[in-house]
């Protein structure tokens, strides 16, 4: 657990555990829903990623190439 406040007074944080909990499932639900969307995509030639990039260009025309990699949730391979 995460612990709060000065050294003196130091208590743990219970709400560390649920954050933590969320955060976990809202990553196994987003690479399910990943996974069912590479599947589906698949057979049309398109990746995830793809999609999502021409969902956006689709939504807003005129996009910047690095407005589009941001709503595409691309990053910069470093």
């Amino acid at each position: 657990m995460t612990a709060v406040g000065s050294a003196a007074g130091v208590r743990e944080d219970p709400a560390v555990p649920d954050r933590a909990l969320t955060l976990y499932l809202v990553k196994r639900l987003e690479l399910a829903i990943r996974a069912r969307m590479d599947e589906v995509l698949r057979p049309h030639g398109l990746t995830t990623l793809q999609f999502t990039a021409l969902t956006a260009l689709r939504d807003r025309d005129g996009l910047s190439s690095a407005q589009l990699a941001r709503r595409s949730f691309v990053t910069r391979r470093r």
